[in-house]
C-alpha cells in the first residue's frame, strides 16, 4: 500500500486534538500565531466554501513529500472540507513527530455554518 492508501485508511485517532470552528475563528480574530494548512485540492479553495486568509495549501496526496514545509516548532492547524482529510493528515504528521498540531472539527463546512458577526 502506498502513502496515499495508508493516509486514506482512517480519520483522526481517538483522543487527538480537535479544534472547534468557533475556537479557530477566535484564535484568528485575536491574532494568535499559527500555521494554517489546508489539505484540500487547490480547486477546492476557490469553491463556495472558500479558504481562510493566510492558509497554506498542501493537498493530502502531496503531504508525504511536502510535510517538511510544515514547521514542528509552531502551532499548526489543519483544515479541509469536513474534517476527514485533516484528521488523516494529523495522524500522518503525528507519526512524523509533530506535537503542536490540531485539526478543525467539521472543517470549512463548520466554519461557514458559524453565525455571522
Amino acid at each position: 500500500m502506498g502513502l496515499l492508501g495508508w493516509l486514506l485508511g482512517g480519520s483522526a485517532e481517538a483522543g487527538t486534538d480537535r479544534l472547534k470552528a468557533e475556537a479557530l475563528m477566535q484564535k484568528i480574530k485575536s491574532g494568535q500565531k499559527m500555521v494554517l494548512i489546508d489539505v484540500r485540492q487547490p480547486e477546492e479553495l476557490t469553491s463556495p466554501l472558500g479558504a481562510l486568509p493566510g492558509v497554506k495549501n498542501i493537498p493530502l496526496p502531496d503531504l508525504g513529500r511536502r510535510f517538511a514545509e510544515i514547521p514542528k516548532d509552531r502551532d499548526v492547524v489543519l483544515i479541509c472540507r469536513s474534517g476527514h482529510r485533516s484528521g488523516q493528515a494529523l495522524n500522518f504528521l503525528k507519526r512524523q513527530g509533530y506535537t503542536r498540531i490540531q485539526d478543525v472539527d467539521g472543517g470549512m463546512m463548520a466554519i461557514r455554518a458559524l453565525p455571522k458577526k
